[in-house]
């Protein structure tokens, strides 16, 4: 996401820590100034998203107050709503991440195709289309090649781990993972301290 760059709702709500709708409703209102593309999609320049914050006194985040760009996008994949609810939970406690969950490894190729995410914490695991295919996909397209790749698994075998770095994750870790250990290695695989 380039500096100063729209943002989309997904991504207002994960900086501000609420729900789309509750922006939809800002937008409606009228109280945060959004425009429409084409496909219907709303998008918020960031200086506007920043006004509102200051005239509802509400905190600005540190990747819109100019130190930086307007957040680090984490897509998690998993197939069980429990340990995506996990991992959003955990994550959410550092600021400037927009999470962004998939159900599934198709869900994640679409939805990693289309926005790019800076980083993807990968379940092993999944039915159809498990966490092996989707680094295989991930890194044979040049458009998203560039992404980093943390892959979860709760068959840690040494086998698994040799595999999923042969084929370009950039991580592994064992399940069930602590949160401290999920921070750091989020907060290094994003290049930035904790």
């Amino acid at each position: 996401m380039d500096s100063g760059g729209p943002l989309t709702t997904g991504e207002v709500a994960g900086l501000c820590h609420v729900s789309q709708v509750t922006v939809f409703r800002w937008i409606k209102r009228g109280l945060l100034s959004a425009y429409s593309t084409p496909g219907g999609h709303y998008r918020i320049q960031c200086a506007h998203l920043v006004e509102f914050l200051e005239r509802q006194n509400m905190p600005v985040p540190e990747t819109l107050d100019g130190k930086s760009h307007a957040g680090k996008r984490v897509l998690l994949v998993d197939d069980d709503p429990a340990v995506l609810e996990t991992l959003k939970r955990v994550l959410s406690t550092r600021n400037g991440l927009v999470l962004e969950e998939a159900a599934g490894g198709l869900e994640a190729c679409l939805k990693i195709g289309a926005g790019k995410p800076d980083l993807v914490v990968l379940n092993h695991a999944m039915p159809e289309h498990d966490g092996f295919e989707v680094v295989r996909e991930v890194r044979s397209n040049p458009e998203t090649r560039a992404c980093k790749i943390l892959m979860l698994s709760g068959y840690g075998s040494e086998e698994n781990r040799e595999r999923a770095l042969a084929l370009g994750a950039n991580a592994f870790l064992e399940k069930p993972i602590e949160g401290p250990e999920l921070l750091t290695s989020v907060n290094s695989l994003l290049g930035e301290d904790a």
